[in-house]
């Protein structure tokens, strides 16, 4: 192997290291910064105030997977859930500490496509921030559906919404926001898909805003913003084309098990006699 192949090799690993641990970038103080002052925030609210709804009846036992961000962890462990966070690295419990005490919270390192936990481990498993920064994301669903007793919580990029422009509107958010990363938009149906293999049922899909985040920020007007999107929500464009969309499934019956293990054996090509 030439210099010039080992350096593009070194290169491509980086990359799929980096790709599957973008909790690293999302627990970093310029991660942060997106979502300081009023319209943070604003941005903030909305999805604290749909999850704490979605978990009202789903145990106290949370397993936040990539949750360096702090974003879910703090008002959780406010609000008297019992919550674990898993982090690819210690880095990612920076932004915790300034938030919470390490003894309101439980911290542990490892893999997101291949968690620290046996089956069933957690009530309710959460992953916000990594479905569209990670290449394995149906196997990042299958393990956060693994250790969760009951209910699984993700949020990812709608595919119909404005996001579908991500790369042609890339170099606008990228000005807006100083540093940013490319991003993967999913649609409900694969995220369904992708839930019935691993027998859970999507039980509830709610979407957050009908504008992006990034021209929120760029407008820097809390009152604004919420004047647009709560107009949005009332006229129905939200629930239709809003994004990010934060999905709950829940785990199903023994038969539905059964079938997903069927199909998940005939994706594999395996024969069972």
């Amino acid at each position: 192997m030439t210099v010039l192949q080992t350096e593009r090799t070194k290169r491509a690993e980086h990359a799929t290291r980096d790709q599957e641990m973008p909790d690293v970038a999302a627990s970093s103080d310029v991660y942060a910064d997106r979502f300081g002052g009023a319209v943070g925030r604003f941005l903030l609210n909305e999805q604290t105030e749909i999850v704490l709804d979605l978990l009202r009846s789903s145990g106290r036992q949370v397993l936040d997977v990539g949750g360096g961000h702090a974003q879910l962890a703090v008002p959780l462990t406010r609000h008297g859930y019992d919550v674990t966070v898993l982090g690819s690295s210690l880095a990612c419990r920076r932004q915790l500490d300034k938030s919470i005490s390490r003894d309101d919270y439980n911290f542990a390192t490892g893999s997101l496509l291949n968690l620290p936990f046996p089956d069933q481990s957690f009530d309710v498993v959460l992953g916000f921030r990594l479905m569209a920064h990670v290449n394995a994301w149906p196997q990042l669903i299958r393990e956060l559906c693994r250790v969760s007793r009951s209910a699984v919580v993700v949020d990812y990029t709608e595919r119909r919404s404005v996001n579908a422009l991500g790369r042609m509107l890339f170099p606008i958010k990228l000005a807006i926001e100083g540093s940013t990363r490319h991003y993967r938009c999913h649609t409900e149906r694969e995220v369904e898909q992708c839930f019935r293999d691993s027998a859970y049922r999507v039980v509830s899909v709610r979407r957050q805003f009908l504008f992006p985040m990034a021209l929120h920020r760029g407008l820097r007007c809390a009152p604004l913003s919420y004047v647009c999107e709560r107009l949005a929500t009332c006229v129905g464009a939200t629930q239709r084309w809003g994004s990010p969309a934060i999905v709950m499934a829940q785990r199903s019956s023994a038969y539905d098990r059964q079938v997903a293990d069927s199909n998940n054996r005939n994706r594999a090509g395996v024969t069972y006699r």
